[in-house]
């Protein structure tokens, strides 16, 4: 598993994991359950969006779609 996007809570990344999932891209999350240790861990870059080797170009193709949604 390679990570393909680095979310900005576990909102964003369960956004961007249905995104995948429709287009029938399957992805993990990667310190999800690390949010609890808020205040105790540094919260930048503990989240990252996970998928295959094979999945990834088009996964960031998803992803920069989204990326240029956000900017409209």
């Amino acid at each position: 598993m390679k990570p393909v996007y680095h979310p900005q809570n576990t909102i964003e990344a369960h956004l961007i994991r249905g995104m995948l999932a429709q287009q029938g891209i399957e992805c993990v999350i990667q310190g999800e359950y690390l949010q609890g240790g808020l205040g105790e861990l540094p919260m930048a870059g503990t989240l990252a969006v996970l998928v295959s080797e094979n999945t990834f170009d088009s996964a960031r193709e998803i992803i920069a779609s989204y990326e240029q949604s956000l900017l409209a």
